[in-house]
């Protein structure tokens, strides 16, 4: 990946350390991560400034039709 290279980010984002490989290497990102991603990534990179341990749990909900 170089100069003018297009890269598109997934849904599910990118870390902070990817991101700063890609603009190092002057890619054109086009980020289409969830904003309900961005949150999570934003939350933990300040969690961890804290030296704070997260835990993350998933809660399903299933519905019947």
């Amino acid at each position: 990946m170089g100069d003018n290279d297009v890269v598109i980010l997934p849904a599910f984002g990118a870390s902070i350390q990817e991101m700063q490989i890609l603009k190092e290497k002057n890619c054109q990102i086009v980020d289409t991560t969830c904003p309900w991603v961005s949150k999570v990534w934003n939350s933990v990179e300040k969690q961890k400034k804290k030296n704070l341990l997260l835990l993350f749990t998933v809660n399903i909900i299933t519905q019947k039709l």
